[in-house]
């Protein structure tokens, strides 16, 4: 898909990533872009690789990596958790 994108004029491309692919921290403590990729688990692994093909295969089109973390309710519920 990357290589196709090369032919059209196209501002950025965002990836869909997630705060798994990163080391655990200490409470208290705050991961940012430079925090230490340490992906524990099939899902994470899959992120940090398909984050990897996007840099290597994006040419000239800009990218970001978007790595969201869980989000929950008051009651700790967590959709994807949910279903």
């Amino acid at each position: 898909m990357l290589h196709a994108l090369r032919d059209f004029e196209v501002d950025q491309f965002i990836f869909s990533s997630t705060m798994l692919v990163h080391a655990p921290c200490e409470p208290g403590e705050r991961i940012d872009e430079d925090w230490p990729l340490v992906p524990k688990w099939d899902y994470p692994k899959s992120k940090v690789a398909t984050e990897q093909v996007i840099f290597e295969n994006r040419g000239a089109i800009k990218s970001v990596n978007f790595r969201i973390a869980g989000v929950y309710d008051d009651e700790c519920h967590s959709i994807p958790l949910a279903n």
